[in-house]
């Protein structure tokens, strides 16, 4: 149980292509637990492995509804990243701004977006790129009111290339077909 940073496992991306995901931030603890008043994130996420994968932007328009009621980035008109993009690593804060409280309970079973990230694939890049959640309580932390930790886990993802044949297989393949076919219009010739 807990609360876990969760990113996404894509797999049979193209080549060439573009697109976004969001990293989430899950309640996992059994109904009945306490929540959490989560006032602050902050995260690095990093992107390693097959090259070719790129970030090109962040920002707190997610799929699942953001975490925070008033953006203390978008009522400030600040970026959500505090690094330039395109990059293969970097660091996103945001803080509720919202009154009374100035924080968002998270309460079991709630599930809400930190960031909506988006990434292009280099037509060239093959292979799998791991995204990961780095420097844990360190760049990346979840604090209460107060400017304490709250715990968390990680769930890491990755984005994985869909494989595309060689045009060589192509050929192959092509060619048995037509082998095949050949062979099935000569026995129709054949027939009396």
């Amino acid at each position: 149980g807990g609360l876990v940073i969760q990113l996404p496992s894509l797999t049979n991306v193209a080549p060439g292509s573009s697109g976004s995901f969001d990293v989430l931030l899950i309640d996992t603890d059994p109904v009945g637990s306490s929540g959490y008043n989560v006032a602050e994130d902050n995260f690095e996420l990093k992107l390693s492995g097959a090259a070719g994968f790129t970030f090109t932007n962040a920002t707190i328009n997610t799929s699942a509804t953001y975490i925070y009621v008033q953006s203390a980035d978008a009522g400030s008109s600040l970026p959500l990243s505090l690094n330039s993009f395109p990059n293969t690593d970097f660091i996103a804060s945001d803080t509720e701004s919202a009154p009374p409280n100035y924080y968002r309970t998270l309460n079991p079973g709630d599930v809400f977006g930190l960031a909506n990230v988006s990434y292009t694939v280099d037509p060239t890049a093959s292979g799998t790129a791991m995204l990961t959640i780095a420097n844990l309580n360190v760049a990346t932390t979840l604090t209460d009111i107060n400017g304490n930790l709250i715990p968390f886990t990680v769930m890491n993802g990755s984005i994985s290339t869909s494989s595309v044949p060689e045009p060589s297989t192509l050929i192959q393949a092509a060619t048995a077909v037509l082998i095949g076919l050949g062979a099935v219009w000569r026995r129709r010739q054949q027939r009396p």
